[in-house]
């Protein structure tokens, strides 16, 4: 229940969550008295109310897929417009090449393809 909440990307009720998450706990740590409480689990029953409360966006949008998206550019990037000889100058061309694909000046300066019209 406390990862459908986390990640379902609306506004949370820090103050329920945070019962529920402490009760949670509590009752982890009465029937599991022999395992402790990993960390992540740790974090997110005790510390989770403050991390969604102090967060800018909710914590269900803040996702990696803009990441994941990018990947085949970096490899294409590295791949194609890169130097080869050392990975301490490919990096630098890479996130180069990353950061000025993403600036919105310069591909706002693009040339933005004319559409064919169909003759029927």
């Amino acid at each position: 229940m406390i990862l459908e909440v986390i990640s379902s990307g609306h506004k949370i009720n820090t103050e329920k969550y945070s019962k529920y998450a402490t009760d949670t706990a509590e009752m982890y740590v009465r029937l599991y008295p022999w395992h402790p409480l990993t960390p992540t689990m740790h974090k997110i029953l005790i510390h989770g109310a403050i991390v969604t409360e102090n967060a800018l966006l909710p914590i269900g949008q803040l996702s990696e897929e803009a990441a994941e998206a990018r990947n085949k550019y970096f490899r294409l990037y590295r791949q194609n417009s890169t130097r080869k000889f050392s990975t301490v100058s490919c990096n630098p061309d890479v996130l180069n090449r990353l950061l000025l694909s993403s600036d919105p000046v310069i591909t706002g300066m693009r040339p933005v393809p004319r559409k064919k019209h169909s003759l029927s």
